[in-house]
């Protein structure tokens, strides 16, 4: 059976829609930010999520019931989204917190961000061969509830859906069937409800920023730092559970110092990094421990070595890079990194622009109250990690707030103009 397909852009158009279906069984609803004259949406998770929704769909529209219509609905550009009274927000029926958002309407379960992005948890034939239920085919009820889209179940049953039956989960020791440790993907999900923190990297030394969420009016500025100090030569920034956190700082700083008692000299960045790593991923593998819900950046310079920068997951596993993200947006930072020459910059300047990634990442609605960390390390600072000066900070903090307004102000420029109601 063929499922009806219709676009709505903005509100207006959405609204019409939904008189018009909204009582049918089978409405499945596709929220994704709007797109550019590119054909690209200022979404990074939306322009990932996009092609693979329109590929599940292509797969399962025979076994859809009929009268099923997949409606895919723009929520306008950047500006019009991040407003906290944006109508899709503040809609009784809707109440959107981010996109991309797959829902099926007037279920309480949805697919939200990057669940969208994975094929395995919106296919119809994957959900049912891991949980190894056959549907009766003349069993309509059952037909509508698994529709397009197991993303009801999923949402429902996400723990026996994604681990593929119970007990696989229960263990850092234990690989389920199709070669997946699901204490580690829990570890990573930590880390991705946290604050935003990236590192990069340039020809005068390495730049940390942090994006330290504020969750209580009450806390002291300046409390649950997560930037650090490791050895002189050493910093390193952190997202995941703070208590994790704490632990790995401690790791490292035992590490650098026993080093440079055994041998005299500062501990290689390299070699830090794996000896960190390797401990992190023991955690991974006895029953009787859990890995680490945190992953941490690592960055040294010498004259020597010049900029170094190391990101460690959960899992174990170190990397070196020119620039770095982790936290709960580090695809979006990701993108605005790929956008500055950071090879060509000075160390100023590259503070100035991680500054002004953090602003333009951060999510005003969901985490209204967020401080800046900013730290250093390089030429200028003679190879030792510090906090950047407060006059350095001021003015990154200025130019971070200042290049926001312009980017909302150029977007509300060049919007298009309003798109008649309805669509298809």
């Amino acid at each position: 059976m063929t499922c009806e397909r219709l676009v709505a852009r903005g509100y207006a158009a959405f609204k019409e829609l939904i008189e018009k279906h909204g009582s049918k069984a089978n409405l499945f609803l596709f929220f994704s930010g709007g797109k550019t004259e590119q054909g690209k949406s200022w979404c990074p998770d939306c322009n990932v999520a996009e092609p693979v929704v329109n590929k599940v769909l292509d797969e399962c529209s025979s076994e859809l019931p009929e009268g099923a219509v997949f409606i895919y609905v723009d929520v306008g550009d950047r500006s019009v989204w991040k407003d906290p009274q944006c109508q899709f927000r503040t809609d009784p029926d809707l109440k959107l917190r981010g996109v991309p958002t797959l829902i099926r309407w007037k279920s309480p379960h949805k697919l939200v961000e990057g669940q969208c992005c994975k094929e395995d948890m919106i296919s119809l034939s994957q959900c049912e061969k891991k949980v190894g239920v056959q549907i009766p085919e003349g069993d309509k009820e059952l037909n509508h509830w698994w529709g397009f889209t197991t993303l009801i179940v999923v949402a429902v049953l996400g723990f026996t859906m994604s681990s593929i039956g119970t007990g696989y989960d229960l263990s850092a020791s234990q690989f389920s069937p199709d070669g997946r440790v699901f204490q580690v993907e829990y570890a990573q999900k930590a880390v991705e409800n946290s604050g935003t923190a990236l590192g990069l990297r340039c020809k005068e030394g390495v730049v940390f920023a942090v994006e330290k969420l504020v969750t209580s009016k009450l806390y002291e500025t300046g409390a649950h730092m997560r930037s650090f100090h490791i050895d002189t030569h050493v910093g390193m920034a952190t997202a995941g559970l703070i208590a994790d956190c704490r632990q790995m700082v401690q790791t490292c700083r035992d590490e650098a110092a026993n080093y440079r008692s055994e041998y005299g000299i500062p501990v290689p960045l390299a070699y830090l990094a794996d000896r960190v790593a390797q401990y992190m991923h023991a955690y991974t593998l006895y029953s009787a421990v859990r890995p680490f819900g945190c992953s941490v950046l690592l960055g040294s310079w010498s004259t020597e070595s010049g900029a170094e920068i190391y990101m460690i997951d959960p899992a174990g596993v170190a990397n070196s890079y020119f620039g770095v993200a982790i936290g709960k947006a580090k695809q979006n930072a990701k993108t605005e990194m790929e956008k500055i020459k950071i090879h060509d910059m000075t160390l100023r300047e590259l503070a100035q622009e991680a500054a002004k990634i953090i602003y333009t990442v951060h999510d005003e609605v969901k985490d209204k109250e967020f401080e800046l960390e900013l730290s250093w390390i390089g030429k200028e600072t003679e190879g030792r990690h510090q906090f950047v000066p407060a006059d350095v900070f001021q003015a990154c903090e200025t130019y971070a707030r200042a290049a926001l307004r312009e980017d909302e102000s150029d977007e509300e420029m060049e919007a298009p103009p309003a798109a008649p109601t309805g669509g298809s």
